[in-house]
């Protein structure tokens, strides 16, 4: 089966860290963090084989993503 390289934006790696910030000193759960950090990068590696399953989003989809974001940090403040 064919094995595609995965590589990370400086921008995608950096939205990675915030969650990670997010959820370990805003919520105050470093184990979800690490957690969470650990099953989104498993979900990025595991796109080396059949990389197409998932489709690839949109502005659009990315713009509602962080409007969902934004509205979660406002409401946990």
């Amino acid at each position: 089966m064919e094995s595609f390289n995965i590589i990370l934006s400086p921008c995608a790696v950096a939205s990675i860290e915030e969650i990670y910030d997010y959820i370990c000193n805003v919520l105050k759960e470093p184990e979800s963090a690490f957690n969470t950090i650990q099953k989104i990068y498993n979900v990025i590696l595991s796109l080396k084989v059949l990389p197409n399953r998932i489709k690839i989003s949109s502005a659009k989809d990315l713009k509602e993503v962080k409007q969902y974001v934004n509205e979660m940090r406002a409401i946990s403040k």
